[in-house]
């Protein structure tokens, strides 16, 4: 799958997705499609409310059982880190760092780290006044995701995120 398609296809199914609060437990639900062999990470996000002028992002992954992908990389090794990004418009800025879910340490590689399973990145952004009725958030995930046996080429997903005043 090529990379415009696959960002179209993310677009279009999270456009689709009603994403909830559950208040219960104060967390997002971000449904997310299964896996398969032939794309073992299904990304998605959502943007949510914390008052007036902050929201967050969260970016969510779902990887398939027994695949990975990398947090961080030694110079000495092949592999390609994970790398996560927020575009936003003109009336937003990225505020504070961005919160990353706990790595792995790779079996027999102590300084490779990875996920695995579902994780979770969140951002907080500062929204003033003078942004656009229509103005959207680009979040994207740049990975390459790996099992025991092989490495599939680096992707990058891309979410667009409708921001509402």
């Amino acid at each position: 799958m090529n990379s415009k398609i696959a960002k179209i296809a993310v677009f279009i199914c999270f456009v689709t997705i009603n994403i909830h609060l559950n208040a219960q437990e104060n967390k997002v639900v971000i449904p997310l499609e299964e896996p398969t062999e032939l794309d073992p990470v299904s990304v998605g996000a959502a943007l949510v409310s914390s008052s007036k002028n902050i929201k967050k992002v969260i970016i969510k992954a779902r990887i398939l059982e027994g695949y990975h992908i990398y947090a961080y990389v030694p110079p000495s090794d092949p592999y390609i880190k994970s790398k996560v990004g927020i575009d936003v418009p003109n009336g937003a800025k990225l505020v504070d760092d961005m919160e990353t879910p706990i790595s792995n340490v790779y079996p027999g590689k102590s300084n490779l780290l990875i996920y695995k399973n579902e994780i979770e990145f969140k951002q907080n952004i500062a929204v003033n006044n003078s942004i656009e009725d229509n103005a959207t958030i680009t979040c994207w995930l740049y990975y390459q995701c790996c099992n025991a046996n092989l490495c599939l080429p680096p992707i990058k997903k891309e979410i667009v995120l409708k921001l509402n005043k």
